[in-house]
């Protein structure tokens, strides 16, 4: 009995052991299932559950900050997926990863310029510095102002013709017909108005103007600043070759 179950035993090891050699498989599905866990994305929004972990954003909701941008979107546009003022823009306009590197130096020729945010057409913070690896032309204009009026298609026009080239255009629209601060209707009004498709904002008291311009000054009139944020000339009338010129 002894002898005959010895060699039982034995008959059967190497099938124990082709079992164990099995065990192979095994692991590799462990390590399978590891690395979907490690690419879960529970929320839907684009990032996996250890990004948003290393982010400190909500794994379970594809909105953290509920502002109703998905935090996958908000990572590639460079925007803060935690702060719910901070968004991309409805206007599309496309915001650089430098944003937050400038440091405004001054308002002068060859300075960096100051970072300012206004309230566009859409109801949106523009801030200038999120257009920081494009040639930003701001134009100062009120809507009473008749040679405003007739500017305005033109340097859309410019927008529209450069934009893909790294060319930004910011109306600053001071007063409205009435002399008082505009409101995102007047806003609009002047974007629909000229057929305009960047970023018009309110000026209140011309504040983010009078940094380019002495106390006595005339309406319409440009300052340009370049990638970087450098001012490259202000209170002045560019033209549309002098605009191209400066683009990055």
């Amino acid at each position: 009995m002894f002898k005959v179950l010895s060699l039982s035993l034995l008959s059967v090891l190497p099938l124990t052991l082709v079992a164990c050699s099995g065990s192979r498989d095994a692991d590799d599905e462990f390590s399978l299932f590891g690395e979907e866990a490690a690419a879960k994305d529970s929320d839907g929004d684009g990032l996996t559950d250890a990004e948003e972990a290393e982010l400190g954003l909500d794994a379970l909701s594809p909105d953290s900050d509920g502002d109703g941008y998905d935090d996958g979107l908000e990572l590639e546009e460079n925007t803060d997926g935690l702060d719910a003022d901070d968004h991309p823009y409805t206007g599309g306009w496309e915001i650089g990863a430098c944003r937050n590197d400038l440091q405004g130096t001054g308002d002068s020729v060859g300075d960096i310029a100051e970072q300012f945010e206004l309230l566009d057409q859409h109801g949106d913070t523009v801030r200038l510095h999120d257009f920081c690896d494009k040639t930003v032309l701001l134009v100062s204009s009120a809507e009473w102002c008749a040679p405003c009026n007739d500017e305005a298609p033109i340097v859309g026009a410019w927008y529209d013709d450069h934009a893909e080239e790294g060319l930004m255009v910011i109306t600053l629209l001071s007063e409205d017909s009435r002399g008082r601060t505009p409101d995102t209707d007047t806003l609009m009004g002047w974007q629909t108005a000229h057929g305009l498709s960047h970023p018009v904002v309110a000026d209140a008291g011309s504040d983010v103007t009078q940094r380019y311009v002495p106390p006595s000054y005339g309406i319409p009139t440009m300052h340009l600043i370049g990638p970087g944020g450098e001012i490259l000339a202000t209170d002045t009338y560019l033209s549309e070759s002098d605009v191209v010129g400066a683009l990055p």
